[in-house]
């Protein structure tokens, strides 16, 4: 048995070589795909049953011929999965139309603004605060005298 080290470097052939044998795979993977006729490939659609969304109306009832009946549609399990899926779409729709709303460089300006007035007048607050406090403690050290 020839065993080969993982850890010893090819050389330049062998990569030569090993990029050659890639190219020829390739090359009969895309002729061999090109000669297939479209009912012999894979394709989505192949790969599952397809189901048509119209019979995704749970239980109807039927009066034909004076007697009801109840249709079957979905499982339950399928329906509860695309009750869910709907959901998802539907929130998803909501997400996008708010990322949509993109605010323009002047409303961003005008929130920026506020907030700044905002914050100064805080900063406003609180050193007349602070003064008040400091009168108060004046009078009462006066008072104390």
């Amino acid at each position: 048995m020839d065993y080969i080290s993982p850890f010893k470097l090819p050389t330049d052939e062998e990569v030569f070589l090993f990029r050659e044998k890639e190219k020829q795979k390739k090359q009969e993977m895309k002729l061999q795909g090109t000669k297939t006729k479209i009912w012999d490939k894979k394709t989505a659609s192949s790969k599952h049953q397809l189901h048509h969304y119209k019979k995704f109306e749970g239980e109807k009832e039927d009066e034909s011929a004076g007697n009801r009946r109840k249709t079957q549609g979905y499982s339950t399990k399928d329906q509860t999965l695309i009750k869910s899926a709907m959901e998802i779409l539907r929130d998803r729709g909501k997400e996008r139309e708010q990322i949509g709303k993109k605010e323009g460089v002047v409303e961003l300006i005008e929130q920026k603004k506020e907030m700044f007035l905002v914050t100064m007048s805080h900063g406003i607050l609180e050193n007349e605060i602070e003064r008040l406090k400091e009168i108060e403690r004046e009078k009462k050290s006066a008072l104390e005298q």
